[in-house]
């Protein structure tokens, strides 16, 4: 099973192909477009900025990343997308493109909480692990879980900002 996931809560359009197997996870491509060039000149994130940047990077990087990891969207069976906590907008973005992509392809879309796949990915008082790890938390959380098209499969505490 491979699992296209969408994050665009802040300052960076990302996205990642994981492949999902008996053995365990294995992150296949992660794209990012950054934005840090943009939002330097300010002295920090402006979010209409960072949202407009999204739009212009959000079409592509997806793409960018099943190309990465020589699969087709038809080969995608889930496609996760942050929606919150972030800058409004930019999570609009995020959502709202992985929604259309789910609908054109007949897949499922699962909303996931940056707050919650953190915490879930790593207990209270632990050493933070590396990004890979966080992932993979978040990712196992999605697939023992079962939804069908068209409906939404959520992480816990996670509501769609729609």
């Amino acid at each position: 099973m491979y699992i296209l996931a969408i994050e665009s809560s802040c300052d960076e359009t990302s996205a990642s192909v994981v492949e999902h197997t008996e053995a365990g996870f294995k992150i296949k491509s992660n794209i990012i477009a950054s934005q840090v060039d943009i939002h330097r000149l300010y002295g920090g994130v402006v979010p209409e900025i960072a949202s407009r940047a999204h739009i212009e990077a959000i079409s592509r990087i997806p793409y960018e990343a099943l190309e990465c990891a020589g699969v087709g969207l038809s080969d995608i069976e889930l496609i996760a997308v942050t929606a919150n906590p972030g800058l409004i907008g930019a999570l609009l973005v995020g959502v709202n493109f992985a929604k259309g992509l789910a609908l054109s392809v007949s897949r499922v879309v699962s909303a996931i909480s940056t707050a919650t796949s953190r915490s879930k990915a790593y207990p209270s008082g632990a050493v933070r692990p590396s990004s890979r790890k966080a992932r993979r938390g978040v990712i196992s959380s999605l697939a023992k879980t079962k939804a069908s098209f068209p409906f939404c499969r959520r992480a816990r505490h996670t509501p769609v900002p729609v």
